[in-house]
């Protein structure tokens, strides 16, 4: 394949996500290549304050889930058309798997 795919930036549809800009950091939230959608940087930031969550680990996860499902929607997509996740990786601790089990629970509420 030579051709290149077309490619444009997602910006949230609430401005308080996009943490970046307001942080005047060169990074974008999201990126369409062709039909696909790309999400990075994605954290728990509050969209009603556009503050970092620092409640607990769940709640966080929540938060940040949340907010890609924003994200897709700003794109026009949903989680429910979502291929797959990677996530950086904490220590392998206990915690560290209740993190993915609790994400994998709300990424399964939408079939994935």
């Amino acid at each position: 394949m030579t051709e290149k795919l077309p490619r444009s930036m997602v910006e949230p549809k609430n401005p308080r996500l996009n943490a970046s800009r307001r942080a005047n950091l060169p990074h974008v939230p999201g990126t369409r290549v062709g039909d696909y959608i790309f999400l990075s940087g994605m954290t728990p930031i509050d969209p009603q304050t556009g503050e970092r969550n620092h409640g607990a680990i769940s709640e966080q996860i929540r938060t940040t889930l949340s907010n890609m499902q924003h994200m897709l929607e700003s794109a026009g997509s949903s989680l429910g058309e979502l291929i797959g996740t990677r996530r950086r990786k904490g220590q392998a601790d206990p915690s560290c798997l209740a993190r993915g089990e609790i994400a994998r629970a709300a990424l399964s509420a939408h079939g994935r």
